[in-house]
């Protein structure tokens, strides 16, 4: 009580306390002046004018007395007020800074004992309140821990960005692999990162506009070799103000890698269900090939005859060539590439490749296609695969069902104003029972004998038609009637033009008179003549040598316009000739053009040659070699 009595006389003042004390003090004795005062106004006691003397006097007495009393309550008031807040001002401290009120209590005189069992009940509830959430706070610490150790021994990138766009978080991936470090704007830490400086400005854009899709980017480091990542990015909180960004990066590389090899065995188990009907129809022309050409040495044959004769040959051999070009470009090993493609094309190669073996099972195919339908974005290559798959999996259906008039349906449509052409594959067959249609696209599943598939044709298929964002689906049965169904969704190619500006112009010069001279290196003599002879038809200067030495020596004297070299021959390569024209004729490596039976070449020269060179398979028309000398040689200036 003395030290809040202190308190509250610091804050009324001395000044005003003093003149109440002086009242309570004159209080007293102004009654009993007063009460004399009246005694001596008597009128026996004294004269009317000392009475009224009197009575004035302690009419004023009485009048400052009561001014004095008011002034007390009024100060009187105002301490119990200050006394009442300071108690409550001490108890807020106690519940707010338990630790400081502490203190202060320590310095003062000790509390009555109720409000010593007061305080005591609240400290107890407030330790009980603090060891409760630093318990929670000590699990919340450890989790987060457990949770960044575990991110950090992933090889996914995590990174946690705020509204503005500054990283809060960066796993140990992402610190190591993009050189990201927390605390530090996306972009800047892009800047200060790993990534090779001409990319920083797409990743941060591309980083600032993704939301919730997955898509693959090349990321390019300033050393190393580029990676291919996934990137994923979610907003949180999906609503409302100051959302950040969870961004996901995975190197799929690995993913890439290990898919073209899946593709790669599915297709050498494709090729070997049709291998043997290749050689059945190459055999057939050949035999038409070298039974006409004995036929043709006849002196005396007919000129007519002979003319029959020589066409017959030279529309087998045509054939011939068909059939190894396919079965070469589907076995081919390449990097897929998308461009635009015609759908009619693709599923007419894949039913000439495997003519024999539907003919063999005596499987009727049935062409339902589109009078016309818009090219589609795809890897032709790959589509071919996924077709290929499908047809031989129903061939293979039908056989073993026995089907009677077993019949294969391949239909195309495009919807008006639709965005993807749709292809139907549906077989007469027995088809699929209902607990195995949800399992025919998953890896290794598979109904047939262990020398007939390995469960992957269709998985690696819907894989295929995925990376080209369309859709595979299957139906069994098909409108009510017995039989499988596949349908496949392809979007359309980004632009109808079927050829580009150069393509035209090269077919244009391919019928028109070029100048220039043309150096032609090969060391098949068949070929030598007859390059001479179409090329020479165009107008130009042809020059032919048959080995890399004597070529050498022609480069030596003089400059050419177009260098048609065979890749591979006897007495070196066609790298090896290529570095020769970089040291003698650096303008030469630009004007050289390669061939070869062997397809495996092209890749090749890709890796000791650069990208970009051009490159001819053999055999290849009369009309092909001179498009591809005239692209070459399209907008070139001339050597001389």
């Amino acid at each position: 009580m003395i030290q809040r009595f202190r308190n509250s006389l610091s804050q009324v003042g001395i000044k005003h306390l003093v003149f109440t004390v002086f009242a309570l003090l004159a209080l007293i004795p102004g009654l009993a002046l007063v009460r004399v005062c009246l005694l001596l106004a008597l009128p026996e006691r004294g004269t009317p004018t000392d009475t009224a003397q009197v009575v004035a006097l302690a009419v004023f007495l009485i009048l400052c007395q009561l001014a004095g009393l008011a002034l007390l309550i009024s100060y009187a008031r105002r301490i119990t007020a200050l006394s009442v807040s300071s108690r409550q001002a001490r108890e807020r401290a106690l519940a707010v800074a338990p630790e400081t009120a502490g203190e202060a209590a320590v310095a003062q005189p000790p509390p009555p004992a109720n409000e010593i069992e007061t305080l005591t009940d609240v400290l107890s509830r407030l330790q009980g309140d603090i060891a409760r959430n630093l318990g929670r706070l000590h699990s919340q610490a450890t989790v987060l821990q457990q949770l960044d150790a575990l991110l950090d021994q992933v090889d996914d990138m995590f990174l946690v960005t705020d509204a503005r766009n500054v990283v809060l978080y960066a796993n140990r991936a992402a610190r190591q692999r993009l050189g990201v470090m927390p605390e530090r704007p996306l972009r800047q830490a892009m800047a200060e990162g790993t990534i090779h400086p001409e990319s920083q400005a797409d990743w941060a854009d591309a980083l600032d506009s993704w939301v919730a899709r997955e898509e693959e980017r090349v990321f390019r480091p300033s050393e190393g070799a580029p990676m291919t990542l996934a990137v994923r990015i979610l907003i949180h909180p999906p609503n409302g103000e100051n959302r950040g960004k969870f961004i996901v990066l995975r190197d799929v590389g690995e993913r890439k890698r290990l898919e073209r090899q899946l593709y790669a065995s599915e297709k050498l188990a494709s090729l070997g269900q049709i291998i043997s009907g290749v050689a059945h129809e190459l055999n057939n022309p050949l035999a038409a090939v070298l039974g006409f050409a004995e036929l043709s040495r006849d002196p005396g044959l007919a000129r007519a005859d002979l003319d029959h004769n020589l066409e017959v040959i030279e529309r087998e051999a045509h054939r011939t060539a068909h059939i190894v070009e396919n079965l070469l470009s589907f076995g081919r090993h390449r990097t897929p590439q998308r461009n635009p493609v015609s759908m009619h094309d693709v599923l007419n190669r894949c039913m000439e490749l495997l003519g024999y073996l539907l003919k063999s099972r005596n499987v009727n195919v049935i062409r339902d296609f589109a009078p016309s339908l818009p090219p589609v974005t795809a890897d032709e290559y790959q589509i071919q695969q996924v077709f290929m798959n499908i047809l031989i999996n129903a061939a293979q259906a039908l056989e073993a069902a026995a089907t009677p008039g077993p019949a294969i349906t391949v239909r195309t449509r495009f919807p008006e104003g639709g965005r993807a052409v749709i292809v139907q594959v549906v077989d007469n067959g027995p088809g699929i029972p209902p607990e195995n249609l949800r399992r025919v696209f998953d890896p290794f599943f598979t109904t047939k004998g262990p020398q007939d598939g390995t469960g992957l044709g269709l998985a690696v298929s819907m894989g295929i038609v995925k990376e080209h964002g369309g859709l595979i689906t299957v139906q069994s049965p098909v409108q009510g009637e017995a039989g499988t169904g596949f349908t496949v969704y392809i979007p359309l190619a980004l632009t109808a033009t079927a050829e580009t500006d150069t393509r035209v112009l090269a077919r244009y010069n391919a019928r028109a008179k070029l100048l220039g001279r043309v150096l032609v290196v090969d060391d098949e003599p068949g070929v030598l003549q007859m390059t001479r002879q179409a090329l020479a038809g165009l107008g130009l200067e042809i020059d032919t040598r048959a080995s890399f030495d004597a070529a050498r020596a022609a480069v030596l004297q003089g400059e050419f316009d177009l260098y048609l070299v065979d890749f591979l021959m006897p007495d070196g390569t066609g790298a090896e000739f290529w570095q020769f024209l970089a040291a003698h004729r650096p303008r030469a490596c630009e004007r050289i053009l390669f061939m070869s039976g062997d397809p495996h070449v092209e890749a090749q020269i890709a890796r000791e040659c650069g990208h970009g060179v051009p490159f001819l398979l053999k055999p290849f028309h009369v009309e092909d070699l001179r498009e591809a000398v005239s692209v070459c040689l399209a907008g070139k200036q001339p050597a001389r």
